[in-house]
């Protein structure tokens, strides 16, 4: 994430999902203490599930144009 936002600048749409991502990601840590392991494990594969799901088709047009 880092060489690519150095590339392209925070501005760009993946670079902010992937930012997104890792707030979220921490905003988990507090609740592994207090959720089940099993919750927080759960909030975790569905914020990264997301997160692929929402960059796949970015990535799929910038392989396209890449050939």
């Amino acid at each position: 994430m880092h060489v690519r936002a150095a590339f392209t600048g925070v501005r760009d749409p993946v670079v902010r999902l992937r930012l997104a991502t890792a707030l979220l990601m921490a905003g988990l840590v507090p609740l592994a203490g207090r959720a089940p392991v099993s919750a927080v494990l759960a909030g975790a594969a569905l914020l990264l599930g997301l997160s692929v799901a929402a960059e796949a088709p970015g990535y799929r047009r910038r392989m396209e144009t890449a050939r």
